[in-house]
């Protein structure tokens, strides 16, 4: 097991892991909401899929509106806090690459 494995991600908010696995669950992205209940990913394949889950969700966010999720505040509010909880994630990995190239992506 690679020390990349024995992290998890850290929410500052619980709020923060019930958006991420709702959105995951309206998306109907069972890996997605594998990764999250998990806490981390295991593998490259892994990391660039919650990445582009974490943009998809951005783009839910700023575009549609529809989504009424299952907490206080707005999903573009939310967003932004889980921005920086899967961000620190990733930079503290060995995964940060896949990160770097989905905000590019973005």
């Amino acid at each position: 097991m690679s020390e990349s494995t024995k992290l998890h991600i850290q929410y500052r908010y619980p709020e923060e892991r019930v958006v991420a696995l709702f959105v995951a669950q309206y998306f109907n992205d069972t890996l997605s909401e594998k990764i999250i209940q998990a806490g981390k990913v295991y593998n490259v394949d892994q990391a660039n899929h919650l990445a582009a889950f974490f943009w998809r969700l951005v783009d839910a966010a700023s575009c549609d509106g529809s989504i009424q999720i299952p907490v206080e505040g707005s999903l573009i509010f939310w967003s932004e806090k889980l921005y920086n909880s899967f961000g620190g994630y990733f930079e503290q990995t060995e995964f940060a690459q896949a990160w770097e190239k989905a905000i590019d992506r973005a």
